[in-house]
């Protein structure tokens, strides 16, 4: 077994992260002042990114060989937003490497 591929048993687990990541309360608050406004990511000629921005999230990368990221990585990167309870729609992915300035 190597670092990389460690088991826990639940009971560890479950005191290691004893609070969620996000408040389900603040959540909620945050969710309804963004459904009063009018969510529309900005329009910025020559700027490429994935997803629709709805919270205002931005997510860098650097990849010289991908218009967004590798499928294997965006796989990881969606767990990862599924974890905070987000979705693609609520991020924006931008590839610095699309634009150097």
């Amino acid at each position: 077994m190597d670092l990389n591929h460690i088991k826990l048993p639940a009971s560890v687990v479950a005191e290691l992260y004893h609070s969620s990541l996000i408040d389900p309360d603040e959540t909620a608050v945050n969710q309804a002042v963004a459904d009063s406004k009018e969510n529309k990511p900005a329009s910025l000629p020559g700027w490429k990114w994935l997803g629709e921005n709805k919270k205002n999230v931005l997510v860098i990368v650097n990849y010289p060989d991908a218009v967004h990221l590798p499928d294997h990585d965006l796989g990881f990167l969606t767990g990862i937003i599924g974890a905070c309870k987000l979705s693609m729609a609520d991020v924006a992915i931008v590839n610095l490497n699309n634009h150097p300035d």
